[in-house]
């Protein structure tokens, strides 16, 4: 546990266990209090952040792990990844690294699907970056971030399927043309390949106008056309590629 030894570490666990309430509002002993519903939580000394995700809050008290270096007095949680004190801001318990507390904030996207709210939004930015799950968006202009969805975003000097720079993209024509799902700069189609850990978008060279998505209701494998055009069939968005098959006219 960060900021505890072993034998603190036990101590501060079986005192806990024993001590705290298992209601949802994490009214507790000692001040111990959850924010907001959020995964953070504070007493008169400390910030902690709950460190099972899968079990429910408040289930085994020794699951709150003390943020290192946080200030109780001024911590604040701004949605569910980000909190900040006078010291620090933080992305899911751990500091941000020469983060701005003062000016950092979570920024909101131009749109959202019914499912997102800003209590998950990943970007944010301070005065000097942005960030997305709290890693700095390296180049990136602060006075010019924009968030365009949960996938993409763009500024001045560049274009973003969350924390990848799009090389390719030029940042001045880029558009979302489906929420959370594509978009293009005009010459490109990029898709957003979430679940992939290497590359986070595909490029599609297609045709913009008639590119769109195919909605289907059984199970997609690498052989389904996941997208089309008036020409082509795209089937397996994946690390490896895109297929590309003609159409038969």
């Amino acid at each position: 546990m960060l900021g505890l030894h072993m034998p603190e570490c036990i101590l501060f666990a079986l005192f806990n266990f024993f001590n705290f309430s298992t209601n949802s509002s994490a009214q507790t002993v000692s001040g111990f209090t959850q924010i907001q519903n959020s995964p953070y939580a504070k007493d008169d000394n400390f910030a902690y952040h709950w460190n099972c995700q899968s079990m429910p809050y408040n289930s085994l008290s020794i699951c709150w792990q003390i943020i290192k270096g946080s200030h109780s007095a001024t911590f604040k949680v701004l949605n569910y990844r980000y909190a900040v004190d006078k010291s620090h801001a933080y992305c899911e318990g751990v500091a941000i690294s020469n983060a701005d507390p003062s000016t950092f904030a979570v920024v909101l996207p131009q749109y959202s699907t019914p499912k997102t709210n800003a209590y998950y939004y990943k970007f944010a930015k301070d005065k000097y970056r942005a960030y997305c799950f709290g890693e700095p968006l390296e180049g990136s202009d602060p006075s010019s971030f924009v968030a365009i969805d949960e996938a993409f975003a763009v500024d001045d000097n560049h274009a973003y399927c969350r924390n990848t720079i799009i090389k390719e993209a030029d940042p001045g024509k880029f558009k979302v043309i489906q929420a959370n799902e594509f978009a293009s700069d005009g010459k490109y189609i990029y898709v957003f390949s979430s679940g992939f850990s290497c590359e986070e978008y595909q490029i599609i060279d297609a045709d913009i106008k008639t590119f769109s998505k195919i909605k289907r209701r059984s199970k997609v494998d690498k052989d389904t056309p996941i997208y089309q055009d008036k020409d082509y069939w795209y089937c397996s968005i994946s690390p490896s590629g895109i297929r590309k098959i003609r159409k038969q006219k």
